[in-house]
């Protein structure tokens, strides 16, 4: 784990408009040394196109001298900077050409000059019209039946493809700069949260939104860079857990009814300003019959509130058929059904021309 230098400063207080905080129980603090993540890229990969701006070389992770002569000389010897790869009876091959090397091991694409100026191209096939462009190394994991692609670079410049995702790169400096400290508070509290995968986080809403390259600004460069190795720590000097959101709906939930997380103090509800966005999802009975299957009910006939939390998100449901009641929380209905959020009011009405019901979540 990194080392930390705890410290108060002034860039706590940039963290109220995305994160629910507590002054007397969050700290800013420096990471002391740099740190490198895995952001798995592709998963179940069957075939790739990888190219790199600079000179590279290709090992294998797994200590295979004889290899690594065979894969360092020929990615001399190539001309072309285009690399293919496939899974061929059982073993992975990554080369110009199919016949070039083959291996059932896990490799590393790395380059020659310094790693934060080596751009990777990668194509998950010939018809992606823009690939996508990334930083540091490239990892190819060998898996039974495919491959994964894995990310592997410094953390600063992670953030670069994170920050400009997650928030307009034309809002305030200071706002940016809130976002680079929640964005990489958020990725050192998380380190090895996808282990079981072969890396540290995932590029999607399901960690943060990472897209590379691509989508680097310089006003988030600079607000990255101006905010360098600034985290947030609790009283016991441990990263928090930075958790952001682009709309609340009026007010934010209780870490403690979303994930049951009653020792965080710090990410209590408030109530916001960004109350005025709406969104509606309809079911009808027999799509709400298919999205809940797993419950084992017979047929759903009514779907019920049963309470709220304070700031009025749905806190537990009761999903019912004729002879059989299950109790879910509004996250797990949330997740289930795909909604949005657990702010939300349930509707049943009838479409006469279709003899049909449809139940309607409206919700914040």
């Amino acid at each position: 784990m990194a080392q930390f230098i705890l410290k108060r400063d002034n860039y706590t207080f940039l963290f109220t408009f995305c994160l629910i905080i507590s002054l007397q129980t969050v700290f800013a603090a420096e990471v002391k040394k740099p740190l490198k993540i895995d952001i798995g890229l592709i998963d179940s990969c069957v075939r790739l196109y990888l190219s790199a701006n600079k000179d590279y070389e290709v090992y294998s992770l797994k200590g295979d001298k004889e290899l690594d002569q065979i894969l360092v000389k020929k990615a001399k010897e190539v001309e072309t900077l285009v690399r293919f790869g496939t899974k061929t009876n059982e073993k992975l091959i990554i080369a110009s050409a199919p016949d070039l090397a083959s291996s059932s091991q896990d490799l590393l694409f790395t380059c020659n000059a310094k790693e934060s100026d080596c751009i990777w191209t990668i194509k998950e096939n010939h018809f992606i019209k823009k690939p996508q462009r990334y930083r540091g190394s490239i990892i190819i994991k060998a898996n039974a039946e495919d491959f994964t692609v894995i990310n592997h670079l410094d953390i600063e410049d992670y953030l670069k493809g994170v920050v400009a995702s997650e928030m307009p790169s034309s809002w305030h400096k200071e706002a940016l700069k809130a976002q680079s400290v929640a964005a990489r508070t958020y990725t050192i509290s998380k380190l090895n949260r996808r282990k079981t995968l072969g890396y540290d986080l995932k590029p999607t809403v399901e960690d943060q939104v990472y897209l590379g390259v691509n989508h680097e600004k310089d006003s988030t460069n600079q607000a990255i860079k101006k905010t360098a190795s600034l985290i947030l720590v609790d009283s016991q000097k441990k990263p928090i857990e930075a958790y952001f959101y682009s709309q609340a709906g009026f007010a934010t939930a209780s870490a403690s009814d979303v994930w049951g997380l009653e020792h965080q103090n710090y990410l209590r509800p408030q109530l916001m300003l960004d109350n005025t966005k709406f969104w509606q999802k309809n079911f009808s009975i027999f799509d709400l019959n298919q999205k809940l299957a797993d419950l084992k009910l017979d047929s759903i006939q009514a779907i019920t509130v049963l309470n709220r939390t304070p700031e009025g998100r749905v806190k537990d449901i009761l999903v019912s058929s004729d002879d059989k009641h299950i109790k879910l929380t509004g996250e797990e209905l949330r997740h289930k059904l795909g909604l949005r959020s657990t702010f939300f009011d349930i509707e049943f009405y009838s479409k006469p021309a279709q003899d049909s019901q449809v139940l309607s979540f409206v919700g914040k």
